[in-house]
């Protein structure tokens, strides 16, 4: 998929046939990472259907990265409570 981004002709082709799931979620993947710009010519449903599966990983990834910012913290706290008792 990411040579679609450097063959105009190739990503054309790609948006008039109907895309699969597994694409889909490619796709999306490509997407929330940065690597692949949101497609311009979806039919409605499938552009319905990446926007959800973006903002579902990047939701999750942000999700991951509060989780384990809050658990470096909590890690930090007790070696600094485990240095303050010896």
């Amino acid at each position: 998929m990411s040579d679609l981004n450097n063959d105009p002709a190739a990503a054309a082709a790609a948006r008039q046939q109907p895309v699969n799931p597994d694409q889909l979620r490619l796709w999306a993947r490509l997407v929330a990472d940065g690597e692949a710009e949101f497609p311009p010519d979806l039919p409605p449903d499938q552009e319905q259907s990446l926007l959800y599966e973006v903002r579902r990983l990047r939701r999750a990834r942000l999700i991951t990265f509060i989780a384990r910012q809050i658990a470096l913290d909590i890690h930090r706290e007790r070696r600094t409570e485990e240095d303050d008792l010896c």
